[in-house]
């Protein structure tokens, strides 16, 4: 019994000539195996960094992503806010959300082997998950940004809420304890509120939008995850094109901190005329549609707005100890540096 003689062109050779099937076909399938795979993989990355999580990653987001983000955003806003419309605000009411990062920390995590003398420089091994020296310096600068005063960049707070895991959100805590000290926000003395996660801080802030509390107010939020401020703000309903807030947070810088101004009251352009109006004075064009991502009938009515905003918190820590006059002398000896001694910030401006 003779093998399947074949030509080189596949077809059947009946003259005798011996020409073994080589392995070309088996080559072929596990060539396709291979390129089918690497597109598999390629598109699982993608959508790793382009899909269900709206590009948090991404450090340049596509526009497509963007608008599906803001979109998703603005259905936040409208769901939290403007499916039952307030009963008590007053038109015109506006207040702030000031979310922050944590401090500058001492790491606690699992040091791989590889990682052993980088851990061991950084402090990683030895850490307790709690401000470093700068980060502690950071929190005391804090109180010199909010005040009554005219020279006082923020106002005080109405409120400060610590969100994160019970085992995460020590250094959150550490960020806002002077402040919340120092001013005895809401009578809590030490006590900032604390909340566990990202639905409870929705709930709790959606109520409090939603009753008028933060008319007039400004509320500070302090995150134990930088990576949970983008999210926080969308939560709430802001995203990069609908309310300006970004989609990403480079966890290195932790002198950001995210404003985000609400106001209730209808939705009108830079002139002052109500957009969409029921005379039709005013149309968005389908650019604004697009990017805004919402319907602008009945803005003649009153409704919650967000814009957001991030800004730097300017804190030098070399510039903040001269300022207090650590380089001033007569401190030597002393157990703590004197930007600790809460009597100075009665004086500082």
């Amino acid at each position: 019994h003779h093998p399947l003689m074949v030509n080189a062109n596949g077809s059947s050779n009946m003259s005798g000539v011996k020409v073994r099937r080589r392995g070309f076909p088996i080559l072929l399938v596990v060539a396709a195996v291979l390129v089918i795979s690497s597109i598999v993989i390629v598109v699982v990355v993608r959508n790793a960094l382009t899909g269900t999580d709206y590009d948090y990653y991404q450090t340049a987001p596509s526009v497509a992503s963007q608008i599906k983000y803001s979109r998703n955003a603005k259905a936040n806003l409208e769901q939290l806010f403007n499916e039952r419309p307030p009963t008590k605000t007053e038109v015109g009411c506006n207040g702030t959300i000031i979310i922050i990062p944590h401090c500058e920390l001492n790491h606690v995590r699992q040091i791989d082997p590889k990682d052993k003398e980088y851990a061991l420089l950084s402090g990683e091994i030895y850490g307790d998950g709690t401000c470093n020296v700068i980060g502690v310096e950071r929190s005391y600068y804090l109180i010199t940004q909010f005040g009554d005063g005219p020279e006082k960049r923020w106002p005080i707070p109405r409120d400060i809420i610590v969100v994160g895991d019970e085992s995460k959100r020590q250094r959150a805590i550490d960020t806002v304890l002077p402040l919340q000290r120092y001013y005895n926000v809401t009578g809590r003395g030490d006590n900032p509120i604390i909340l566990n996660d990202r639905n409870s801080l929705v709930q709790h802030l959606g109520h409090f939008i939603r009753t008028g509390d933060l008319c007039g107010n400004v509320v500070v939020v302090a995150s134990a995850f930088v990576d949970d401020i983008p999210k926080l703000a969308f939560d709430l309903g802001c995203g990069p094109l609908n309310s300006g807030c970004p989609m990403t947070f480079e966890d290195t810088d932790l002198n950001q901190a995210w404003e985000l101004h609400f106001l209730y009251d209808r939705v009108k352009d830079a002139e002052g005329n109500i957009i969409n109006s029921p005379d039709g004075h005013h149309h968005r064009t389908p650019e604004d549609k697009l990017y805004h991502s919402h319907d602008t009938r009945g803005n003649d009515k009153p409704r919650w707005q967000l814009f957001g905003n991030v800004v730097n918190q300017n804190f030098d820590p070399l510039a903040f100890s001269k300022k207090v006059k650590d380089f001033a002398g007569g401190n030597e000896g002393q157990e703590n540096p004197r930007w600790m001694n809460m009597s100075i910030y009665d004086d500082l401006h």
